[in-house]
């Protein structure tokens, strides 16, 4: 059985400088032996924390993944990236493994041909249109999303699976928010107003102040399970639309990304919590295999990452593909892209829908 949350101290939180706010330094050696993530005989959590106590984390920023223990194989830190060799670093990083790439390199087919072929059309109709060959300026970040990514999702029948959109605030995002117990290494940095609501009562009726719900964090567009999974709808899939393609700014796009990452991880772990509290063990090969896809769209391209957890307690998000949103070239092959999302998205939610 593996634990979800993890309070146990272990001699690595002697240095408080060094410790505090990761949650990696509170994992046990039971519980790394009971998942570990070996790279060439050694062993991952290791290597990480040697990194995090060589150097001063105090001026990490809050929003980094790594505060999270989620490592961002595609943007990583020098200094952990610097700990590993080359070819070290290409097992972590490789995306050769992951479902999505798997799916595309086979030949079978998800989607019928008149969802393929919808997908196709959509694309072909904007290039006739002529609507992004010239800087608009009154395609805004919401019309670029239905025409970059919520036209073609809903090109094929979603009987299986519902699509949300605009900002909806996500329930696993809320979930770890309001848990008592978070295994959120940054979670000091998100408090959030915590000021008592007034009820109303009578004159002489005792005041009782209630917590504040905390709201989770709102991606641009959301896929959930319209059937109920353990007696809840589940998050697979969420995307962030960084501006229109000719407004790009690099500061929201980094925020973006580290928010889509984060969000990626309260998904992973809502599925986690929520199989445990029906079942009360977690099936930790189940866990190996399980992928949360999200995608960010930056100007004219789309990215797409896949996020896991190859050992206990420590996560890693890679960027498995990216493409430009054939709006100004052709491409006779995007359909395969959302193929291939959809695909590993719906392999998701039947492996836990027992």
């Amino acid at each position: 059985m593996v634990a979800l949350a993890h309070n146990n101290q272990n001699s690595d939180c002697t240095n408080a400088k060094n410790s505090d706010n990761f949650n990696l330094f509170d994992i046990t050696d039971d519980e790394i032996s009971s998942y570990p993530w070996k790279i060439n005989n050694s062993d991952m959590h290791e290597r990480v924390k040697k990194c995090l106590r060589d150097i001063d984390i105090t001026n990490i920023n809050y929003d980094e993944p790594i505060r999270s223990s989620i490592i961002d194989t595609d943007n990583p830190p020098t200094w952990i990236k610097n700990e590993f060799s080359d070819d070290e670093w290409k097992v972590i990083s490789s995306n050769d493994n992951c479902h999505y790439k798997k799916f595309i390199r086979r030949s079978e087919r998800f989607f019928s041909n008149s969802e393929g072929s919808a997908i196709k059309n959509h694309f072909k109709w904007i290039r006739k249109m002529k609507d992004y060959k010239y800087y608009n300026n009154e395609i805004n970040e919401g019309t670029w999303q239905i025409d970059a990514i919520s036209i073609p999702l809903k090109a094929r029948s979603l009987t299986d699976v519902l699509l949300l959109m605009p900002e909806k605030s996500s329930k696993a995002s809320s979930e770890r928010k309001n848990s008592v117990i978070s295994n959120s290494s940054s979670e000091n940095f998100y408090k959030e107003n915590e000021k008592p609501i007034k009820k109303k009562r009578k004159r002489n009726d005792e005041f009782i102040p209630r917590k504040r719900k905390k709201i989770g964090r709102k991606p641009d567009l959301m896929i959930m399970s319209k059937t109920r999974l353990f007696q809840k709808k589940l998050e697979f899939f969420v995307g962030e639309v960084s501006n229109s393609p000719w407004k790009e700014k690099s500061d929201k796009t980094n925020k973006d990304r580290k928010k889509l990452i984060r969000m990626l991880k309260d998904i992973y772990d809502h599925i986690a919590k929520t199989f445990f509290s029906k079942y009360l063990y977690l099936n930790i090969n189940s866990f190996k295999n399980l992928e949360i896809y999200g995608i960010q769209i930056t100007g004219f391209k789309m990215k797409i990452f896949c996020f896991d957890k190859p050992g206990f307690g420590l996560y890693r998000v890679r960027k498995v593909d990216e493409i430009t949103i054939p709006v100004n070239i052709k491409d006779d092959f995007i359909d395969r892209t959302f193929e291939g999302l959809m695909y590993n998205k719906m392999s998701s939610q039947q492996d836990f829908s027992i």
